[in-house]
């Protein structure tokens, strides 16, 4: 009987576990109002690469040998800092990461939270729908936030934060995931960063430009010569 009774009870300890879980897991990506990050320790972002044509730049920061630890805000997560430019909105999020989570820490618990520095968090990525643990990789082309409702993210001073946190924590002050490998795409538009080094494609375009100014030119000194003969 009493086997029967604690084999009971720790069901229900599993069953409402998992129920606010499940409660917790949010869609891949979602607007909300998260906290700022005073009191966070923040660290310059890693850039693999950064392109921008049409005005748009999109911007690819690593992620690889990071980490969630705790619920967003807590002082033990890690919050990356990217500069884009003065005046510049974050239009777009895409990802291509792979995760390995803690414990019983569940996959689609690790998550991003994106905002402007000194400002609440204003948008949720979290790249995996599985709810247990394991390892994962996860991959999605630039999603437009306009398209899902979801307000472009202003930066005035031009620097957007990063954080990597838990939307469950299995245990405070520890650990519940390792970000092994990847990186978040980040498109950006607006004031500061459209104006930043041409890409191959646009100093051909201009090149282009500059061979048909020069031939309409010559042509035009070539005729006047010949008139004046």
């Amino acid at each position: 009987m009493k086997k029967t009774l604690i084999f009971a009870t720790c069901l229900a300890v599993a069953s409402t576990v998992a129920a606010q879980k499940n409660a917790t897991a949010p869609p891949t990506l979602a607007s909300g109002s998260g906290t700022d990050h005073t009191g966070q320790t923040i660290v310059p972002a890693t850039v693999i690469s950064s392109s921008t044509f049409d005005g748009s730049t999109e911007t690819v920061v690593s992620v690889a040998g990071e980490q969630s630890w705790d619920l967003q805000g807590d002082p033990s997560n890690t919050v990356l800092s990217l500069d884009i430019g003065a005046g510049e909105a974050v239009t777009g999020l895409g990802w291509d990461v792979s995760c390995t989570t803690v414990g019983g820490s569940w996959l689609n618990e690790a998550q991003f939270a994106f905002g402007p520095n000194g400002g609440a968090v204003e948008v949720f990525l979290t790249p995996s729908p599985t709810g247990g643990p394991g390892t994962e990789s996860n991959s999605s082309p630039v999603l437009i936030l306009a398209d899902l409702g979801i307000p472009d993210i202003v930066c005035p001073d031009g620097t957007l934060l990063i954080e990597l946190d838990e939307t469950f924590d299995d245990a405070a002050d520890a650990v519940d995931a390792d970000w092994t490998a990847g990186g978040v795409t980040i498109q950006h538009t607006g004031g500061g960063g459209g104006g930043g080094v041409p890409t191959v494609s646009q100093w051909g375009l201009m090149i282009l430009t500059a061979l048909l100014f020069g031939g309409v030119v010559w042509r035009s000194v070539s005729r006047k010569t010949a008139t004046a003969s």
